[in-house]
């Protein structure tokens, strides 16, 4: 049968070729179209493209494989540096981002022991408080939170154990405090470049954001309104005798309880 029309020769059938090499020698068959002349492929040129095949799938396969490792690295990656950048990074970057502040570099219990303020002298020097409240840091690990205003008496409004973690004080009360002593929690603990020898306590979580909200143009008095500054550190006195006489004299756990 002829395969002339409208004078155009007929297409060639396709021809695939398929290679072989062995002992050096190329070996070379040809497959024909469906006919009566298709010439099959040798049956070492069907060894060869299954090998080809078999290599091209155990490439792809270490390639994603591969591909899959470096991604659960990078998620572990990103997953590890949010642990250890939260909370105390993130908090250290938003008081950062208002004013010129740094983590002491001494946070052992030793080096923090004290009574710490809420209205210090500086803080008087701009504005005249009509409460506030002194945090004692005992080095037994133990805190006493007194609180004090214009109308007597002062009492101990909270009372418990703290610990220092990743820079954050932690307090917590102790069991006889049945009542909502309304008090931070965690602090963030710092200093002013300026002043160097100085501690600050600052409160996660309502005092930053309160920080943060009025700040504005004088971020330096709003960080002494709503941190609390170390003032003692129990010089010359033993910190044991203080937490004895305050528990004497302020802890009046039926001035809260009755409420």
């Amino acid at each position: 049968m002829r395969f002339q029309m409208e004078g155009r020769a007929p297409s060639p059938r396709p021809t695939f070729l398929a290679a072989n090499w062995r002992e050096g020698t190329e070996e070379t068959t040809a497959l024909h179209g469906c006919g009566q002349n298709s010439i099959p492929l040798t049956v070492s040129g069907f060894a060869y493209l299954r090998g080809v095949w078999s290599e091209i799938m155990r490439r792809t396969s270490i390639v994603l494989i591969v591909s899959f490792v470096f991604a659960c690295g990078l998620l572990l990656g990103q997953k590890h540096t949010a642990a250890t950048r939260s909370p105390v990074g993130s908090a250290l970057d938003r008081l950062r981002a208002k004013i010129d502040v740094e983590r002491p570099p001494d946070l052992s219990r030793t080096a923090l022991v004290g009574r710490y303020s809420s209205t210090p002298g500086e803080l008087r020097q701009r504005v005249v408080p009509l409460s506030g409240n002194y945090l004692y840091l005992f080095p037994d690990g133990t805190y006493l939170d007194y609180f004090w205003s214009d109308v007597p008496p002062p009492t101990i409004q909270d009372k418990g154990t703290w610990v220092v973690s990743v820079d954050v004080l932690t307090l917590t009360s102790d069991s006889d405090v049945t009542w909502n002593p309304r008090t931070e929690r965690r602090y963030l603990l710092v200093r002013r470049r300026s002043h160097p020898n100085e501690i600050l306590m600052v409160g996660m979580d309502r005092d930053l954001r309160y920080f943060e909200d009025h700040a504005k143009d004088d971020p330096e008095f709003m960080l002494l309104l709503t941190s609390k500054m170390r003032v003692d550190a129990f010089s010359g006195t033993d910190p044991m005798e203080v937490k004895r006489r305050l528990m004497r004299e302020a802890w009046l756990p039926k001035f809260y309880t009755s409420k």
